[in-house]
C-alpha cells in the first residue's frame, strides 16, 4: 500500500485503485484492486460486443446508502477486492463533502484524467492537441462552477483523435423503470438535435438503466462528427442517475463500443460523504 498526499494534484496511477478527498488534497493508492462500494466484490462485466434489450452491465447493486466520513469511505476502497476487465486499471473519487463519489475501471489507454478540485491545464492541453474543438469544450467544462461533470478522461494514444470518457451525475426522473428511461433518453436525443441510432434498457448497478447511442448534432467547426455511446446508471439509494458516456469520433464507435460497455460495467457510486 501507499498513501499519497498532495495539494490538489492529479494523483491517478496506473493500475491502482486511486480515492481521492477532491479539493482537500488527499489521494490514496492501492496496487491492482478493484472496489465496489462498503468494499463489496462484482462479477466480472459481460463481454457482450454490442448491448441489447435487458443485457446485464452489473447485476449488483452497490451499497452506497447513508452517509460516511471520507477517510471511513477510503478504508473501504481499501479493503475492498473485485475484479476488472484486463487491461483496466480502477479509478475512485472520493468528494469532500455530500454525493457524487464513485468508482470505475477505465482502460489502460485512458492515462489523462481530470475531476473537479484537480488542476486542469495539463488536462485541457493534452486533449487539445488531440482534437481543438474537444479542447475548447474542455476548457469550458473545467472552467465553470460548479463543472457540469463528475470526470473526464482522455485516451492518449490516439493522434488527431480525442476519444473521452465523460461522467456525469443529475437527479433520477420521476419515473425510473426501463420504460420511461427509454422515453427520456428519446426525448433528451431529439431535443438536442441528435440523429438516434440506439436507445434499449440494460441492467446497470442491478437496477434498471438505458444504453443510448445517437450521433450529435453538427457543430461548426468540428471535425469528425462524434457519437455518443452511453449508460444511465441510477443509484437507488440516493435517487442519483449517473451517466457514462464515451464521447468518440464517429470511426471509432463500432471498435470501441464494447470497450464503453466493459467501463460502464464497473462503475459504482458510492455513498455520501459527512462534511
Amino acid at each position: 500500500m501507499r498513501t499519497v498526499r498532495t495539494a490538489r494534484r492529479l494523483a491517478v496511477v496506473v493500475a491502482t485503485v486511486v480515492a481521492v478527498a477532491a479539493g482537500a488534497g488527499c489521494a490514496v493508492t492501492v496496487p491492482g484492486t478493484a472496489v465496489a462500494a462498503g468494499g463489496t466484490t462484482d462479477r466480472p462485466p459481460t463481454d457482450t460486443g454490442r448491448t441489447g434489450p435487458g443485457d446485464v452491465l452489473s447485476a449488483e447493486t452497490a451499497d452506497s446508502a447513508g452517509t460516511v466520513d471520507s477517510i471511513t469511505l477510503q478504508g473501504r476502497l481499501i479493503a475492498g477486492t473485485g475484479t476488472k476487465p484486463a487491461g483496466f486499471r480502477s479509478v475512485s473519487v472520493v468528494v469532500d463533502r455530500g454525493l457524487g463519489s464513485f468508482t470505475v475501471a477505465l482502460p489502460d489507454s485512458f492515462r489523462s484524467v481530470w475531476w473537479p478540485g484537480m488542476p486542469s491545464a495539463d488536462f485541457v492541453a493534452q486533449v487539445e492537441q488531440h482534437d481543438p474543438a474537444w479542447g475548447s469544450q474542455a476548457r469550458r467544462i473545467v472552467s465553470a462552477d460548479p463543472p457540469p461533470v463528475r470526470a473526464l478522461a482522455l485516451d492518449t494514444t490516439r493522434a488527431g483523435q480525442a476519444a473521452m470518457v465523460v461522467i456525469t451525475a443529475t437527479g433520477v426522473p420521476p419515473r425510473a423503470d426501463a420504460a420511461a428511461l427509454v422515453a427520456a433518453a428519446h426525448t433528451e436525443i431529439t431535443s438536442i438535435g441528435g440523429r438516434e441510432l440506439d436507445v434499449h434498457p440494460v441492467v446497470a448497478n442491478g437496477v434498471d438503466g438505458v444504453y443510448v447511442e445517437f450521433e450529435q448534432p453538427d457543430q461548426t467547426g468540428r471535425v469528425p462528427d462524434r457519437t455518443n455511446l452511453s449508460v444511465r446508471i441510477t443509484d437507488p439509494h440516493n435517487k442519483v442517475q449517473w451517466g457514462v458516456t464515451c464521447d468518440l469520433p464517429d470511426a471509432l464507435r463500432d471498435n470501441l463500443r464494447d470497450q464503453c460497455l466493459k467501463i460502464a460495467g464497473t462503475f459504482r457510486p458510492l455513498p455520501a460523504v459527512l462534511g
